[in-house]
């Protein structure tokens, strides 16, 4: 279940235009781009995080264009409010009908969740990888 301060920040952050400013705060980070299978992801976390609430995005485009690496400020800003950002591509139409576009995001989601820690660093105390989904995030 989502919180009520995660669907409020998700939801900000939706509402960003892709060239709204970050000025006052460091630099967004360089993604970590990762192949989960049929396409890539790249995923934005702060040095150092741990056990962070994650915030899956996919892309919007109408399924025909498009790419994961059109997140405009978003990372930014929800690093800076204690996410992580994880953003993907997929197949794209005419190319790939829609049952494969949802088992591409079914897909991605499914690697993120077996493999957030190795991929960013995010143990618990017990070292057991955490995944705390705040918003699956359509656009």
């Amino acid at each position: 279940m989502i919180d009520r301060r995660s669907f409020i920040v998700a939801a900000l952050a939706a509402l960003l235009p892709p060239g709204a400013s970050a000025a006052g705060r460091p630099g967004q980070p360089e993604p970590q781009t990762l192949d989960y299978g049929p396409a890539k992801l790249d995923i934005y976390a702060p040095a150092g995080a741990k056990n962070l609430p994650v915030v899956f995005f996919v892309h919007g485009g109408a399924w025909r264009f498009g790419k994961r690496s059109q997140v405009g400020s978003k990372p930014d800003f929800l690093l800076a409010n204690g996410f992580l950002f994880v953003s993907i591509d997929y197949r794209m139409l005419p190319e790939a009908d829609v049952a494969t576009q949802a088992g591409d995001v079914e897909k991605a989601y499914a690697y993120v969740r077996a493999n957030i820690a190795d991929m960013a660093a995010i143990r618990t105390a017990s070292s057991a990888w955490a995944i705390r989904p705040a918003a699956i995030w359509l656009r």
